[in-house]
């Protein structure tokens, strides 16, 4: 099978090339930098409002904007649990982001706890990514969780979960896809190291409990050897996204009625890991109104006729707006066939429209 340049495979299972490249990359658990033209003005609003109302779903962002976004982190409101919005002056400096300050921007981030990974948090590792390259990101990441105070680890100096530490060290998954292999070996051992080195440290705790950062390392890294994947509780399908080692396991597991899809949808890095078929495996499970958008474009882009039969259940929702028929009208070559061999009043309404 064909690999990109970080020897991931690139399977063809999308409607276009490009898209089969970017699951490649771990789309949607990425970031791309678009390049519409944005005055500094509105660079530095749009900056503010994503901000503090950072979409869960966020895969694109204007570049323009991007620097006055990350360097927010400098601020207190960034960095604690969400309460007030940091002010606009906070996102007044758009100039280029070096190594050097990203460095210091996570290292800043890092430093401080959480109880919850905020989607602006996510957004903001994933743009300095897009902004100063993968390896400055991670390593600065790996520097910060190797710096964090030996009760950090264990989960001792917080009252609470630290789910904002452990959300950094579980996106190092994702961007370790995007690292060359031998880089990507060097940095995963370092991570192993510190991961060892948890584990003699809870050893010696009289804690019964871990906290986030530790059983996220273990997911990123052990697969269904993580304990927390096999231990009693919510079954959130995004903590089973690096369980790679026993696939067929995974797909059981999704088809689970048990299994949590989040916010209701597949991940469409599950189908690129077990094929168009696992599709299937939503059952009933569907996401509420302002995910449908989400899902329309992360499994809109599947080409199999599994998509066209999910989709075509929001036909005449007033919910979904005019999403069918946008994906419906887009694919429309492809898609008559399927639709003439179904015999649902949707599939004959559909038909009649493309």
């Amino acid at each position: 099978m064909e690999t990109n340049a970080f020897g991931q495979p690139i399977r063809a299972i999308c409607f276009t090339r490009q898209d089969d490249e970017r699951l490649a990359l771990g789309y949607p658990h990425l970031l791309e930098l678009t390049d519409e033209s944005l005055d500094a003005k509105k660079a530095q609003a749009f900056a503010a409002k994503a901000a503090w109302d950072a979409k869960m779903h966020c895969v694109r962002f204007p570049r323009a904007a991007a620097p006055h976004f990350v360097r927010v982190a400098r601020r207190k409101e960034f960095q604690g649990d969400r309460s007030t919005p940091a002010p606009i002056t906070a996102f007044a400096d758009g100039s280029p982001v070096s190594k050097d300050e990203a460095r210091e921007l996570v290292k800043a981030t890092i430093e401080e706890d959480c109880v919850t990974f905020y989607s602006y948090h996510r957004l903001f590792y994933y743009l300095l990514e897009a902004l100063v390259g993968t390896e400055t990101v991670v390593d600065a990441i790996l520097d910060g969780l190797e710096a964090l105070p030996p009760k950090r680890i264990t989960n001792e100096l917080f009252d609470g979960r630290d789910r904002k530490t452990a959300g950094a060290a579980f996106i190092l998954g994702f961007m370790f896809l995007r690292l060359p292999p031998k880089s990507r070996a060097s940095r995963e051992k370092r991570l192993r190291k510190l991961l060892d080195g948890s584990h003699e440290l809870l050893a010696k705790t009289k804690k019964k409990t871990s906290g986030e950062i530790v059983p996220a390392i273990e997911r990123v890294l052990d697969g269904w050897k993580a304990p927390s994947l096999t231990a009693d509780g919510y079954m959130y399908a995004s903590e089973y996204v690096f369980a790679t080692d026993d696939l067929d396991r995974l797909r059981a597991f999704l088809a689970n009625p048990e299994a949590i899809y989040d916010y209701g949808t597949l991940d469409v890095r599950f189908v690129y890991l077990l094929g168009p078929e696992i599709i299937d495996a939503m059952g009933k499970r569907r996401p509420k109104k302002d995910v449908l958008p989400w899902m329309f474009e992360d499994l809109g882009m599947i080409k199999h006729p599994s998509v066209a039969t999910l989709f075509l259940e929001y036909v005449g929702k007033p919910m979904a707006k005019d999403l069918p028929l946008k994906w419906f009208r887009a694919h429309a070559d492809w898609a008559r066939p399927i639709l003439k061999s179904m015999k649902s009043p949707q599939a004959k309404a559909m038909l009649s429209q493309i």
